[in-house]
């Protein structure tokens, strides 16, 4: 049991990770893209958005799993300590993120049909929040697989 559980862990680790990966890349696109194209990427990037949910419940399972299984105790390992933190920030900013996500894609879809200077300025802004979240989450992530490998 102890090696499914960790496997799972690291299934989960590389859902999250090609999730943040992709994630950029979408983004790139997404801003030199026509507005028709916009919206089908955006759509696309908010499909991927629903895995997340499932990457971050096996990875807290899995790692409960594994600090109990490999008797860890958190009293005594401030490495993940510091993990379960960064972890936790990591899914509030995704929490904090999705509405932020909506939002734009309705701004994308009402510039598909009519593009105004005002709508282009709104979704500069949205865009400009996203790629500061997006770098957010790869700084904890990589903290995170840090702490995993160093401790």
């Amino acid at each position: 049991m102890e090696k499914v559980s960790l496997y799972l862990h690291l299934l989960g680790v590389g859902m999250l990770l090609s999730l943040l990966f992709v994630s950029p890349l979408a983004e790139k696109a997404l801003r030199k893209s026509s507005p028709a194209d916009a919206v089908t990427i955006h759509r696309f990037i908010n499909q991927l958005g629903v895995l997340s949910p499932f990457a971050v419940a096996l990875l807290l399972f899995t790692g409960v799993g594994n600090i109990i299984f490999f008797h860890v105790s958190l009293k005594t390992a401030q490495w993940l300590q510091a993990k379960l933190l960064f972890y936790f920030v990591l899914l509030l900013i995704g929490a904090v993120n999705g509405p932020f996500l909506k939002r734009r894609l309705e701004l994308y879809r009402a510039r598909a049909e009519k593009q105004t200077p005002e709508l282009d300025a709104r979704i500069a802004a949205f865009n400009t929040r996203e790629a500061f979240f997006l770098i957010w989450q790869w700084i904890l992530v990589l903290l995170i697989i840090a702490l995993s490998v160093f401790r």
